[in-house]
């Protein structure tokens, strides 16, 4: 999963910074890009989050509801809604390589 996200300023990395430093990473996600004119569905520009909540002056990569939480070590995870709860919390120990 690429995510080229400032989760600070909830929105993608700057097109020119993501050119600059990130080209090949850039490069491959503008295969997924979409036409402004005609997003077409299975594209960036074609999705539903992307027609709700995307700025024109946002990046076209950028992913909304993400925030510092989202990359934050600690997660507090459940295998599904019910009534009652059964959740585990994981912290970076679990996420190790052996």
């Amino acid at each position: 999963m690429i995510l080229g996200q400032d989760p600070e300023a909830g929105k993608g990395i700057s097109e020119s910074k993501m050119k600059r430093e990130l080209p090949k990473t850039f490069a491959d996600l503008r295969q997924f890009e979409g036409t402004k004119d005609r997003p077409l569905r299975g594209t960036v520009r074609g999705t539903a989050l992307y027609k709700q909540y995307f700025d024109s002056t946002d990046p076209f990569y950028s992913m909304y509801n993400i925030g510092p939480y989202t990359l934050s070590p600690w997660k507090v995870v459940w295998p599904e809604v019910g009534h009652t709860v059964r959740a585990g919390v994981c912290g970076p120990r679990q996420f190790e390589a052996k």
